[in-house]
């Protein structure tokens, strides 16, 4: 079974394929999921961050009750990461 980390970076593979997904955020995502020792301690966050990018749309925002995660949403959880 995938821990965090290993999921984080196969949605990011995943997304980066789909080709929506925005690449000048990818090399900060990836550092993440590469190095699991530096974020054992913010597990919620790197949660978050996994839900984000799995839920991202280029286009979030645009309707009322949309349940996706745009490019501020992310930004804003990879700030608290890297704080």
């Amino acid at each position: 079974m995938p821990n965090v980390f290993e999921e984080l970076r196969q949605e990011l593979a995943s997304q980066v394929a789909e080709g929506e997904f925005p690449e000048w955020l990818c090399a900060e995502i990836q550092a993440i999921a590469d190095n699991p020792s530096r974020y054992l301690e913010q597990p919620q966050l790197v949660a978050t961050l996994l839900e984000q990018v799995r839920g991202y749309d280029p286009y979030a925002g645009a309707g009322c009750f949309s349940a996706s995660y745009g490019i501020d949403d992310i930004q804003r959880t990879l700030k608290k990461l890297t704080e």
